[in-house]
């Protein structure tokens, strides 16, 4: 009965702070960005990559860049596309030279598996020169990829980090509020502190 008592307890603190957590990252989620300043809603950190978000809004205001980067992930898709029938093509031919040695080796006379694995592994020497062609140039070219999303990336940093110090310029805040506030604060525990004290004084007394 304890036990039960004991997980029930556990259950409703636990959906609880669920329920909390959920409620904080709500609250979380609002502007803080003036839509003026960057022409979209930049939201929490629960929600789209910071950067990409304002460089978003940048590629808003050009046009340019924006279908040049289209292009770019158009042809990135192709490439993937393009890449799945070599692909194939190796994957098969591993498969059917691995599978027509392993039968060679199953061949009880010797003479004649030996004949079949050294005529296997010519044909397959040939085979590995073109799939060598092949994986070289997939290589390179997913290199050249990286490259390319490297300097994007850079892009997007450099876009995004325009957009983020002109909203610090433009922010109005004023730290002298939060000046007040701590004030106010030493104020309740300096009041505090003497209440408390003044307590223990009468209850020693």
């Amino acid at each position: 009965m304890r036990k039960l008592l004991t997980i029930f307890f556990l259950g409703v603190i636990l959906f609880s702070c669920n329920e909390n957590k959920e409620k904080v990252i709500e609250n979380n989620n609002q502007d803080v960005f003036d839509e003026k300043l960057i022409n979209t809603s930049y939201k929490s950190r629960y929600n789209k990559n910071a950067v990409d978000k304002l460089f978003d809004s940048y590629l808003e205001t050009n046009k340019d860049l924006k279908a040049e980067l289209n292009n770019y992930y158009d042809l990135n898709k192709k490439i993937r596309d393009d890449k799945k029938p070599f692909k194939e093509f190796i994957l098969n031919n591993d498969n059917y030279y691995q599978s027509a040695i392993d039968m060679a080796n199953t061949i009880s006379d010797s003479i004649l598996s030996k004949q079949i694995i050294k005529t296997l592994n010519i044909s397959k020497k040939k085979y590995l020169n073109k799939s060598k062609e092949i994986n070289d140039l997939d290589s390179f070219i997913t290199y050249k990829i990286k490259l390319n999303n490297n300097l994007i990336s850079a892009l997007k940093i450099v876009h995004s980090l325009q957009i983020i110090e002109k909203y610090q310029q433009n922010s109005d805040i004023n730290l002298n509020i939060l000046v007040e506030d701590d004030n106010k604060l030493n104020s309740f525990k300096e009041s505090f502190d003497k209440k408390v004290k003044k307590e223990i004084a009468d209850n020693n007394k």
